[in-house]
């Protein structure tokens, strides 16, 4: 049983692992296109243009990828602890999506600062947060399942034997 209650953690573990990951790519990228690719050589260039849309088209796929990853991990976890019945606590839910919340802001803000320090403008901060919109609105309906799950085991009572 041990092992079985290990599964969930793990496999949350390695969701927010490859979240991190998603919005840790589209940051990078997006500094790089900001320092190397700035919009005021691109203007001139259509090539450059060209490149600079690809790069940000890829960076937008590959983290929607993530989270789109991570959201779908989400709800198997709930369909998982369902079918196994396995105990869930709402504490550690709600700790660890506080969590998972505090360290996304955390890798993409300071490459939204580097990119304002380095640029001289904040203009671009949006883009970098762009994803934590997203998230914004995936976090809380993760929540909400995950504590619907709970709420609906400990409501229903096992069926009295005839």
């Amino acid at each position: 049983m041990r092992n079985l209650t290990n599964f969930p953690k793990k496999i949350a573990t390695y969701l927010f692992v490859i979240l991190l990951l998603g919005l840790l790519l589209q940051s990078s990228l997006y500094l790089y296109l900001n320092i190397f690719l700035p919009y005021s050589n691109v203007a001139e260039n259509v090539a450059l243009a060209n490149q600079r849309i690809q790069i940000r088209t890829l960076a937008e796929n590959l983290c929607s990828a993530c989270i789109l990853l991570y959201t779908l991990g989400h709800i198997y976890l709930v369909y998982f602890y369902h079918k196994k019945k396995l105990p869930i606590s709402l504490k550690e839910i709600f700790s660890r999506f506080v969590l998972h919340i505090l360290v996304s802001v955390l890798c993409v803000v300071p490459f939204a600062l580097l990119d304002s320090l380095f640029s001289g403008t904040s203009i671009f901060i949006g883009d970098y947060i762009f994803p934590l919109r997203k998230m914004a609105i995936i976090w809380p309906v993760l929540f909400f399942i995950f504590a619907f799950a709970c709420f609906f085991r400990k409501s229903r009572k096992p069926k009295a034997e005839e």
